[in-house]
């Protein structure tokens, strides 16, 4: 799996337009000044190392480009709009979810009904409440258009438990826990701390993506993960070719920062 760093990547790039080669040799540059072992220098134009540092020579050459003040134009414009997404466009994109319970939830009918059309789909599994140690039904409420589920949990008479709201695949919104009596007596919000939400993260990677993914099978899946130690959301996605791409994504202010190609 190949590994693209913005902030690694782009000043390499930017030195190649401006005229400088690898440090390390190969067939179309054969005749180099200055030629080292591929990954033995920390310099941006080497490869597999951790590029910290340039030499004066290079910086000589491009100083000397003719692409130079045409370049560093770009360049201050791309970094000025770094991120995928502007605050305004954010904004815009609603983060509310149905994770509320209404009255008709608390109670499912025995024995449960199925109930599949055109937008949901409502299923019941015989299950296992891990949090009581006892048999129970788990009821799948799919939204076929937007792939959100809610997922309840009922003891065997018909009470319910628990219940939770998700996208593929994490936890979103917020978990509701039961009494004896049907009444919430626990609230667990799973997006406390995360500035940016689920479906604020799938329209930065549907924009990044443009159109390439598989508009058939995308196959999305999202995770809360960690890039440097940090929180961060974690998005997979299928391109038309069926490849995987991951983008790491800063949940405070949406901007990437990290893409993954499989």
């Amino acid at each position: 799996m190949s590994v693209i760093n913005f902030q690694k990547e782009i000043p390499h790039e930017v030195m190649h337009a401006l005229g400088l080669e690898h440090t390390f040799e190969e067939k179309e540059h054969p005749n180099k000044e200055h030629i080292f072992r591929e990954g033995s220098t920390q310099n941006y134009m080497d490869y597999n190392n951790t590029k910290k540092t340039t030499f004066k020579w290079q910086w000589d050459i491009l100083r000397s480009s003719k692409y130079l003040k045409i370049l560093i134009l770009i360049l201050t414009l791309f970094l000025s709009s770094c991120r995928v997404m502007s605050n305004e466009e954010l904004q815009e994109i609603s983060c509310k979810c149905n994770d509320t319970i209404i009255q008709e939830d608390k109670r499912l009918p025995i024995p449960p009904p199925r109930v599949l059309n055109d937008s949901l789909d409502i299923s019941v599994s015989n299950s296992w409440y891990e949090k009581d140690w006892c048999e129970a039904y788990l009821k799948y409420i799919d939204n076929l258009k937007t792939n959100e589920r809610k997922m309840i949990y009922y003891d065997l008479e018909g009470n319910i438990k628990q219940s939770y709201f998700s996208v593929p695949n994490e936890f979103i919104g917020r978990e509701f826990i039961f009494d004896e009596q049907g009444n919430i007596k626990e609230v667990i919000n799973h997006d406390e701390g995360w500035k940016i939400c689920a479906f604020q993260v799938f329209a930065i990677a549907k924009k990044y993506a443009g159109n390439n993914y598989d508009k058939e099978e995308p196959l999305w899946q999202l995770y809360r993960d960690k890039y440097k130690g940090k929180k961060a959301w974690k998005i997979n996605y299928k391109n038309k070719r069926f490849k995987w791409r991951t983008l790491y994504i800063d949940k405070d202010n949406g901007r990437i920062l990290k893409v993954e190609r499989g």
